[in-house]
């Protein structure tokens, strides 16, 4: 029979990653006194990481799948772009879920697009 420390190493190995980072003790003196302030230096981490994620995230933008452009309205087609930050407010106008939204969804790869104007949005408001 396993003990618990072999137990909880076994689970940790297989849940978890680690990272171990290092720092120049001059050139990196702003970030290591930056993190010296931090009572949880993981959780300043993972905050930081998180922050760009959503700011990458916002970059993003999406078009609808042509199944439900009649559902966005007249205006809409598979042309129609939909910026990030309007995803939610749509959502919660037409008072369905996140997840239902992003599955009439999908992201825009493609850069020789017109943006969409927000009138057919507007409408449905």
């Amino acid at each position: 029979m396993a003990s618990k420390t072999e137990s909880y190493k076994k689970y940790n190995d297989k849940a978890s990653k680690f990272y171990s980072l290092k720092f120049h003790k001059e050139k990196d003196l702003d970030i290591i006194e930056q993190l010296e302030k931090q009572p949880s230096k993981l959780a300043y981490i993972k905050q930081l990481i998180r922050e760009d994620i959503n700011r990458e995230q916002e970059k993003k933008e999406y078009r609808i799948k042509p199944e439900y452009c009649e559902q966005f309205g007249s205006d809409a087609t598979t042309e129609t772009i939909i910026p990030y930050s309007e995803i939610k407010c749509l959502a919660e106008s037409w008072e369905i879920s996140m997840e239902d939204m992003q599955k009439m969804i999908y992201e825009n790869t493609e850069s020789n697009v017109e943006y969409y104007t927000g009138k057919w949005y507007l409408s449905h408001i």
